[in-house]
């Protein structure tokens, strides 16, 4: 019997280390993490240890309870920098514009705490008057109180000065915002120069007034617009 195994020693050492690794028993493999280099933040991976003889890869999101990035529920302060993060780019495509500064340049401010507390602000200002249509950090889209096309004939200095800026930006239901479109007039400039942009003391949220009533206050909600948000795996 010991000549066989003169033999298997030779070819298990010229074996490649990656078939090595997996002859290893399951409980030898200790979690770790291998990060892509062109996207470490959203495609991190985990290798879990072995099952029924075969690695399980599953992806690592910073939430372990749902299993999701940014969790709203979990992680409500970086779900919604994300969303501002992705309103800014979106912002910026639609007047041709390529991000070439940090978010928070953009934003004008000083850091995402300011951003962050007067959207706190305006959607608790906005639960407080409409408690049967309450916004939650999943049934809102981040709106730009003067529009975007509003700032297509302006300079491109400023374009990225103020319509970008966190005055500028509010949360508004989903059903609002598609109503509300491009619409603005020189009634609501003028608001919005006196009482909004770069006022960080305004939490309220604006509605263009030559327009008609909004979609959430003609109509009661649906269960769904106001259910807390849950994983799909969860019921």
């Amino acid at each position: 019997m010991r000549a066989p195994l003169l033999y298997l020693v030779p070819l298990i050492m010229a074996l490649p280390a990656r078939s090595l690794q997996a002859m290893r028993p399951a409980c030898a493999l200790s979690p770790a993490a291998v990060f892509f280099p062109h996207d470490p933040g959203e495609r991190a991976m985990s290798i879990l240890p072995a099952q029924r003889s075969g690695l399980t890869v599953q992806k690592n999101t910073p939430c372990a309870k749902h299993r999701v990035a940014a969790c709203p529920a979990c992680q409500p302060k970086e779900y919604m920098q994300r969303r501002v993060v992705k309103a800014v780019g979106s912002a910026l495509k639609r007047m041709g514009l390529q991000k070439t500064q940090p978010i928070l340049t953009y934003l004008g401010a000083d850091s995402w705490a300011q951003v962050l507390h007067l959207l706190d602000a305006k959607r608790d200002a906005w639960n407080m008057q409409h408690p049967d249509t309450p916004m939650t950090l999943t049934n809102i889209a981040l709106d730009h109180i003067r529009p975007v096309h509003a700032f297509s004939s302006d300079g491109v200095g400023a374009q990225l000065q103020l319509c970008n800026h966190y005055t500028n930006l509010q949360p508004l239901l989903h059903e609002d915002n598609a109503w509300k479109g491009d619409n603005w007039s020189a009634t609501d400039e003028a608001v919005w120069h006196e009482h909004i942009i770069l006022k960080t003391s305004y939490d309220t949220v604006y509605y263009p007034q030559a327009a008609p009533p909004q979609p959430s206050l003609l109509c009661a909600p649906s269960p769904r617009a106001i259910r807390p948000w849950a994983p799909r795996s969860e019921k």
